[in-house]
């Protein structure tokens, strides 16, 4: 048994309440308190072990003293019993000089120094007294009972002073867990300052996502801007319209019939599948002048045939004229700000979403906080101590 087994009792009714705010200076004014106590308890130990040295030595001289010849036992058993008192004796010594050069100034070391010895004398003498004791029981019994009462006395000292040693304990825990409280505390102050900072971007952005909103609100409303869609719908319906008119001019030109009849000639028929291929480009680009060539020898002109190249070409200048007189100012202006808008959009969603994950982030430390105030809570209990939450 241990000289720290009694401390492991449940604690008592509290009698005293700080707030969490307040458990810095308590943790100040408790080591202050405790350092004092430490010196007088330390002193109080360390006098009652040199007098237990010195009772220790006297009983080990009486043990060098006992003549194992004189005592009445067969040689094998004396041999036996002389060899385990001569074992017991030098554990005796080892323990003494041991107990001599405890340095320990700190109460709880001093105590887990002491601990330690008398664990480790207990468990090397052991054999060597129950083989001894039978001849030189009363001798070996004096040392037995010298220790514990020694381990007694100390025992019901540190009872005594039971309050004082569970708060060294509890002190240095509620230090490392008020470490881990205010690191909390900075992620949580550190969470909200960029919260706030991503809420002031937010307005600011919802700010300029209004103004841009009014300004492109402003430009559609313009009679410049109406004029500018309709003469580009106008002009749309007059490329479509002359799409049609393309379409139907090729399907003016007998194409397999310009084939067959010029299938020898490589160039021509270059030609001939240049327009086949992609009429439209290849109008655009000449006019037919390349291929009207090609229809005369062939002899399959159409009277239709050149009208629809007229009204074609007529309807491309009107489309010209059209783009010429086209201004795109309000429209390239709407342009920009429509993309100036949706910039602005996406940036504040995505402040938002910051917003989010932090407020879910926060939850979790927040809830990390209460689990060690909870832990804080109990450890104050331990000295007798409420905490007003």
């Amino acid at each position: 048994m241990g000289i720290f087994d009694f401390l492991r009792k449940k604690p008592q009714t509290n009698n005293r309440t700080i707030k969490i705010s307040e458990l810095n200076n308590f943790i100040i004014d408790m080591r202050k308190e405790n350092q004092q106590k430490n010196i007088q308890l330390s002193g109080i130990i360390k006098n009652s072990v040199a007098k237990f040295i010195n009772e220790l030595e006297e009983k080990n001289n009486i043990l060098r003293k006992v003549n194992i010849n004189e005592r009445k036992a067969d040689p094998r058993a004396k041999f036996i019993i002389r060899e385990n008192l001569y074992h017991y004796i030098d554990n005796l010594d080892k323990l003494i000089k041991q107990l001599e050069d405890i340095e320990s100034e700190n109460i709880v070391d001093l105590i887990k120094d002491l601990d330690s010895l008398f664990i480790d004398f207990e468990q090397k003498s052991r054999l060597n007294f129950e083989k001894a004791t039978f001849m030189i029981g009363k001798e070996l019994g004096d040392v037995n009972d010298s220790i514990n009462n020694f381990v007694q006395n100390l025992k019901r000292l540190l009872d005594e002073n039971k309050s004082f040693l569970d708060s060294i304990e509890v002190i240095s825990s509620l230090e490392l867990k008020l470490e881990e409280l205010n690191e909390i505390e900075k992620l949580i102050q550190g969470i909200d300052q960029k919260k706030n900072e991503n809420t002031n971007n937010i307005n600011s952005k919802e700010s300029n996502i209004l103004s841009k909103e009014l300004e492109i609100e402003k430009i559609k409303s313009s009679e410049t801007y109406v004029k500018e869609v309709s003469l580009e719908a106008e002009i749309k319906i007059k490329n479509e319209e002359l799409e049609k008119e393309i379409y139907e001019l090729k399907n003016l030109i007998n194409f397999k019939k310009l084939a067959n009849v010029f299938h020898y000639d490589s160039k021509k028929m270059s030609t001939i599948n240049e327009y086949k291929l992609n009429f439209t480009n290849a109008f655009q680009r000449n006019k037919l002048l390349s291929l009207i060539p090609l229809l005369n020898d062939a002899n399959i002109t159409d009277s239709h045939l050149s009208k629809k190249t007229n009204m074609i070409m007529q309807k491309e200048k009107e489309i010209e004229k059209l783009k010429k007189s086209f201004n795109k100012d309000d429209s390239n202006s709407l342009y920009d700000l429509n993309k100036i808008w949706a910039k602005l959009r996406s940036e504040k969603e995505q402040l938002m979403l910051e917003n989010q994950k932090d407020n879910k982030r926060k939850e979790k430390i927040i809830g990390k906080k209460l689990e060690i105030i909870g832990e804080i809570k109990q450890l104050l209990l331990k000295i007798k101590v409420e905490l007003e939450i």
